[in-house]
């Protein structure tokens, strides 16, 4: 039920931002702290900005500044999502660059595959095809959504990249076992020529 100070606009502007944008601005931030496996400060303090032009909202004297304070919230809202989501992107591309920057030489001397030099350039066009899109949409107030989607999208071919390429324990695991492996038959050769 709307506070009888709510005028029925500034209820009806309220709970449109408190609808969709806020469930998509939330899922965007909860989507980039699992992605990146740690808190996500950033769309914290957007989304408590948020609330705090909301509480204004409901202790507004007049319908104009409560209308320009659910402006404010649905900034914030907007912010909290794609902020938090292009961190997100930003950061698991540049992990995935460093990656995808290991040469193919080193992965033969270690008997791992190497990946398909084609493949893994278009993966790493996507995404940062994708990233520049996200960030050219995030500042406008209709397809900000828009850009959140794109930004994912990154972040799922980045992921894919990651795939195709071996994890850094198994990669460690394979220099140590080579390096066993030399000093061993380097031991027996030392110990065959005395």
């Amino acid at each position: 039920m709307p506070d009888e100070s709510l005028s029925p606009e500034v209820f009806s502007r309220l709970r449109e931002i408190l609808g969709t944008a806020y469930h998509v601005s939330r899922d965007a931030a909860i989507y980039a702290e699992v992605v990146t496996g740690g808190l996500n400060y950033r769309g914290m303090g957007e989304l408590r900005d948020a609330l705090e032009h909301i509480q204004r909202v409901i202790n507004a004297n007049d319908e104009e500044e409560a209308l320009g304070d659910i402006t404010e919230a649905y900034e914030h809202l907007r912010r909290c999502g794609v902020e938090s989501i292009q961190h997100a992107a930003s950061e698991i591309y540049l992990d995935t660059i460093k990656l995808v920057k290991t040469p193919p030489l080193t992965l033969r001397l270690l008997f791992l595959e190497v990946p398909d030099k084609g493949r893994v350039r278009k993966l790493r066009m996507n995404a940062m095809e994708k990233i520049a899109a996200g960030r050219s949409h995030k500042a406008d107030k209709d397809i900000w959504m828009d850009s959140i989607a794109e930004f994912k999208s990154a972040i799922e071919s980045c992921f894919e990249l990651q795939d195709m390429y071996p994890h850094k324990a198994e990669v460690r695991l394979r220099q140590f076992n080579i390096a066993c492996g030399i000093i061993t038959v380097l031991s027996l050769i030392f110990a065959f020529a005395k």
